[in-house]
């Protein structure tokens, strides 16, 4: 298959994906278990079209446990203090470069603000709420600051929460 019929399949999987989603959302935990399941299909089938049209797309260190969603506040609240401390992230302009890499239906869901922090806290809060979410921003941040001093401290730390 061609490059652009990749893009176009990878195109309608993220459409269908972020529809599934929102229903999912709106079913909460009484989600049909047929909507759980394409979505944990086309969740696999996006990464694999993703991975033959980039190959060398996948995390360098691939240091989060799938289990981080539940962190308590002061968890959030000390991971967007570390993640203000990347280059990538400490302002406004150059942590447009971060999300666009991210896919649609994570950047569309997030609520901008003004202010830095409250910023962040709202980036954070919509990685966590989609499947490897937390996994593709740090694996962008990695793209911008891998081997500074912040990003040894984030993997640090990640590490940390997996182990508990």
């Amino acid at each position: 298959m061609t490059n652009q019929h990749n893009q176009q399949l990878l195109d309608t999987y993220q459409r269908r994906l972020q529809i599934l989603e929102l229903q999912a959302a709106q079913f909460g935990i009484n989600t049909p278990p047929h909507i759980v399941m394409e979505i944990e299909d086309l969740t696999k089938k996006i990464k694999e079209i993703e991975n033959q049209i980039n190959p060398t797309n996948t995390l360098k260190n691939a240091t989060i446990p799938v289990q981080i969603t539940n962190l308590s506040n002061n968890q959030k609240n000390d991971l967007v203090d570390l993640l203000l401390e990347m280059p990538s992230l400490s302002d406004r302009g150059t942590r447009e470069v971060v999300l666009a890499r991210l896919p649609k239906r994570i950047t569309n869901s997030i609520v901008r603000h003004t202010s830095n922090k409250t910023d962040v806290s709202n980036i954070l809060q919509t990685v966590l709420n989609y499947k490897n979410g937390l996994e593709q921003l740090v694996g962008n941040i990695r793209f911008f600051d891998d081997e500074t001093r912040p990003m040894k401290e984030l993997d640090l730390f990640i590490s940390e929460l997996g182990e508990d």
